[in-house]
């Protein structure tokens, strides 16, 4: 008699991949959807139509707004996936306002309310747009910004596996490449960053611009940001010696 439960944590991760196995080889569009998928496809559609209306209402204002609008987005993404960083800065100041983020636990459950209302924040922002400037901010503020976003997000997983310099031999196709480098705000450095995960900074070389690290050292200066961590002497002289021992290459 077996003593494993059939709803045991492994049996449950077996369990899921098994259906992701099936949806990989169903392909893409033949597979069974879910309402998330439905809802996920319209989402994209809908944000790229709008974004493709936005040439046809320019406004110099709406642009100047979208530009910042994305450019915070972009920072908040990359400082967001450094694990470095304190989970929430202790102390924000928000339009003059003082919020406590308290302890690991208080900001755990923040993390967790943020996730679960997601869709109600672009949403909000879209009234808030629509509301100050009309249709042309709503169409730059929110469609152009998300899909510039999102196409550079995809630009670095898809060019940086194909493109650039391998500084370090890791077991992956990850290159640095010096433009992605740039417009994704030093995410681009993408095989600095595969080759030491834990670092806060993907530009490792004083000429690999870096801005997200840029932010991360005025953060860290002013003591909004602690424990931050980049790559030792010791792990980057273990990463030359796998650079001259072949490694099997994985996507």
């Amino acid at each position: 008699m077996s003593l494993v439960s059939p709803t045991s944590p492994d049996d449950e991760k077996k369990a899921r991949m098994s259906e992701l196995e099936k949806m990989r080889r169903g392909g893409f569009w033949f597979r069974k959807w879910s309402l998330v998928d439905m809802i996920t496809l319209c989402w994209m559609v809908g944000i790229h139509v709008l974004a493709a209306s936005a040439l046809f209402v320019f406004d110099w204002g709406a642009f100047i707004v979208a530009t910042g609008l994305a450019f915070w987005t972009g920072i908040g993404s990359t400082i967001s996936i450094l694990k470095q960083i304190e989970t929430l800065i202790r102390q924000m100041k928000v339009f003059g306002l003082v919020i406590w983020a308290g302890c690991a636990t208080t900001t755990t459950l923040l993390q967790r309310f943020l996730h679960s209302t997601y869709f109600w924040h672009p949403s909000a922002l879209a009234v808030l747009l629509y509301h100050y400037g009309g249709f042309p901010y709503l169409a730059w503020g929110l469609g152009v910004r998300i899909v510039v976003v999102c196409q550079i997000a995809f630009v670095v997983q898809s060019v940086g596996h194909i493109w650039g310099e391998r500084t370090w031999n890791t077991r992956d196709t990850s290159t640095n490449n010096r433009w992605t480098g740039m417009f994704a705000l030093g995410e681009g450095w993408h095989n600095n960053h595969h080759a030491f995960p834990n670092s806060a900074r993907h530009g490792l070389e004083w000429w690999q611009f870096d801005l997200t690290w840029e932010l991360i050292k005025i953060l860290e200066l002013v003591g909004l940001a602690t424990d931050v961590k980049l790559p030792t002497e010791a792990e980057k002289k273990r990463m030359k010696t796998l650079l001259r021992a072949p490694t099997k290459l994985a996507n």
